[in-house]
């Protein structure tokens, strides 16, 4: 079941997007030997806590990551945290920067062993 920010379930098109995007994340994973997180939110003081804890929690992890990131910003110290946690968990991170990128998000960006920016 995927929940959509507020925590209500996804039905309908939301799902099945969200289908879609899960099956092109697997063999993308499959194939470039990672890990592939989506973040599509503020970067808001504490946060990284979660982050820390869905990071722990992984028995399954891969050697690389790719992460899809678009954020309106948010607090430089939270995304600072984030990112060298994500550097010292992976060998190689991949950040996409997929949409909007403002504030402390340019400091995440900072981490990446790559950087690709869309349109």
């Amino acid at each position: 079941m995927e929940l959509r920010g507020d925590g209500q379930k996804m039905t309908g098109k939301d799902a099945g997007k969200t289908e879609k995007i899960s099956e092109l994340a697997e063999a993308i994973s499959n194939e470039r030997n990672c890990d592939i997180l989506i973040f599509n939110f503020g970067l808001d003081a504490g946060f990284e806590y979660v982050v820390y804890e869905f990071l722990d929690k992984r028995t399954d992890k891969k050697k690389n990551l790719v992460l899809i990131l678009t954020t309106e910003g948010g607090n430089s110290d939270t995304a600072f945290r984030i990112a060298r946690r994500l550097q010292d968990t992976y060998d190689d991170l991949t950040i996409i920067v997929a949409g909007w990128c403002k504030s402390a998000g340019t400091l995440f960006c900072i981490a990446a062993s790559n950087l690709i920016i869309a349109d």
